[in-house]
């Protein structure tokens, strides 16, 4: 009866994140903004071509649709929205939830290897309810996809033991190829330092050789340089790519061969790096240009003068402190706390306690770093780039705090309430309460987490416009100076484009966002062909001088 009820409970664990998730999404009218509405409009192009084309056209527009991210995300809603028929708002939470779902039982899963069932849901279900990874299974964005394919590719690779297991080492391989196709650039750079910590163990432990580990890693650099080659030569045809590509993994394939019982864990090492390689040769052959134009304009050209004044303004550790309370108040601070207070002292009594759990904390340790160091070194102040650090610290620190050791059920009882903590402020939140236990910084955060009742009006105002005589496929601006103030907007841009697209309107909506004055946002108008203009409104009682093309409007 006992082991039955922790079996319920852990299952209920587990999935109460889920679950809070789940009626948010059920409560919310609002459609996907900004570059949610990008993600969103990229995988209703997809579902069209389902819809008008073949099965085969289908599977080809997975492949070859793309937006200016030319990333794999946008493809984990296209079968929501077959299932439903279109319905953006349906699609937007199944993937999301689905997302979440895999992430839990991973979650789950890694804990599992280090404490019973029934701790290691609370693990699930602290890391999980966390203000940030919640909010994650909110929003159209990458973060809960990626979070989703990365727990999977650390928990297989634990599984593998060193690579020793070659089914999961190669599983192992196939997640975090799917992981790059979501956030290339970060998980490359977060990956590197937690496989080269697990491949200098093996070696240490003569899971393979020196000599076929570097055999193994020359093939993996050189399919990395040709991908890298092709991105800064567009006369490079991806056919080549691809061809060389697989000339190379057959090489590595026959070439690499060793005694199972001298070398165990060399099969199972030579999978993991195909499987990974595959992946993204097939998927980034011919999209590298458009890769390297993303990853350069996000992290150092225009759109990051743009989104890093936060960090010029108020330095690389405000920015990295905010980081850490978001991600870490109350859930991992307390954990924390009861880490130092309570376990150290079992340490030196029973040190395996710690030892056993070296491996998971040398791998969160190996994500954390290089994003902090990049923080400093390039002033990037995107903390969405570290989401997968923190996600695996705060799981870390909660299970350490639920290891055997001295009061051991207060500590239990301490990360239940955590928790509950959690979970209780993310309900009031929802109803419109904010509670913030003492932390200023999650105000944008718990005041996100209510859902919006009232239905979103982007089709309707598209419809409006078709009815007031806008011809289908005309070109219309959106006159904004709201990019960051989206409280001081009426018309949303990217979700006003999805609405074009699933009405059939066809309508071409263009951005503008300046502060000319009215001659020249005429002047602008007119060189570019756009024949109808939609002003927004910007309330802002100073220096209404610099909005002047409002007044005139």
């Amino acid at each position: 009866m006992k082991k039955s009820f922790s079996s319920y409970a852990s299952i209920l664990f587990v999935i109460l994140p889920v679950i809070i998730s789940l009626a948010w999404h059920i409560n919310n009218q609002g459609w996907p903004n900004d570059d949610a509405a990008e993600y969103m409009k990229t995988a209703y192009h997809q579902y069209l071509v389902f819809q008008d084309g073949s099965l085969l056209d289908g599977f080809r527009a997975l492949y070859q649709i793309r937006n200016w991210r030319p990333t794999l995300f946008p493809a984990v809603a296209t079968p929501f929205l077959l299932l439903f028929k279109g319905n953006v708002l349906a699609a937007t939470g199944a993937a999301l939830i689905t997302c979440f779902l895999v992430c839990q039982i991973y979650i789950y899963a890694i804990a599992r290897r280090y404490l019973d069932s029934l701790r290691a849901s609370l693990v699930a279900a602290s890391v999980g309810s966390c203000t940030a990874n919640i909010f994650s299974s909110l929003v159209f964005f990458s973060e809960i996809a990626w979070l989703a394919f990365f727990t999977g590719f650390v928990f297989h690779l634990l599984k593998s033991e060193f690579f020793r297991k070659r089914i999961q080492a190669a599983i192992a391989g196939i997640f975090l190829g799917l992981a790059a196709l979501v956030r290339p650039a970060e998980t490359a750079i977060i990956a590197i330092l937690p496989l080269i910590g697990m491949i200098a163990m093996a070696l240490v432990r003569k899971v393979f050789s020196l000599k076929n580990t570097a055999f193994v890693m020359g093939f993996v650099l050189l399919s990395t340089f040709l991908l890298f080659a092709s991105a800064f030569e567009k006369q490079i045809d991806y056919r080549f790519v691809l061809g060389i590509g697989i000339v190379i993994i057959l090489s590595q394939l026959l070439l690499i061969k060793a005694d199972k019982k001298d070398e165990p864990g060399i099969s199972g090492l030579n999978l993991f790096a195909v499987s990974f390689m595959i992946i993204n040769l097939l998927w980034w052959a011919g999209s590298m240009p458009q890769l390297y134009s993303w990853i350069y304009d996000a992290s150092f050209g225009t759109l990051a003068r743009v989104t890093d004044v936060s960090i010029k303004r108020e330095g690389f550790f405000s920015v990295i402190t905010h980081i850490f309370f978001i991600h870490l108040f109350p859930n991992g601070i307390l954990a924390a706390l009861i880490c130092l207070i309570l376990l150290l002292p079992d340490a030196k009594k029973n040190p395996r306690n710690i030892k056993r759990l070296s491996i998971l904390a040398m791998i969160t340790f190996g994500l954390l770093l290089p994003m902090c160091c990049l923080y400093l070194i390039t002033g990037t102040s995107e903390p969405r780039r570290v989401f997968i650090g923190m996600s695996f610290l705060l799981m870390l620190l909660s299970i350490l705090s639920l290891q055997d050791g001295p009061l051991r059920r207060i500590r239990y009882w301490g990360i239940a309430l955590v928790v509950a903590m959690q979970i209780i402020g993310l309900l009031l939140s929802a109803k419109g309460h904010v509670l913030l236990f003492g932390n200023s910084l999650l105000t944008q955060y718990y005041a996100s987490f209510k859902p919006k009742i009232e239905a979103d009006q982007n089709e309707a105002v598209i419809l409006r416009l078709l009815e007031l005589g806008v011809p289908k496929n005309s070109r219309v601006a959106v006159y904004t100076m709201a990019l960051f103030q989206s409280r001081d907007r009426i018309y949303e841009p990217a979700a006003l484009s999805l609405a074009a697209l699933t009405t059939g309107s066809n309508l071409e909506i263009i951005y503008f966002w300046d502060i000319a004055d009215y001659s020249a946002v005429i002047k602008r108008l007119r060189e570019n062909s756009i024949p109808f203009l939609l002003v927004d409104v910007y309330e802002e009682t100073e220096n209404n001088s610099r909005h002047q093309p409002y007044i005139q409007f």
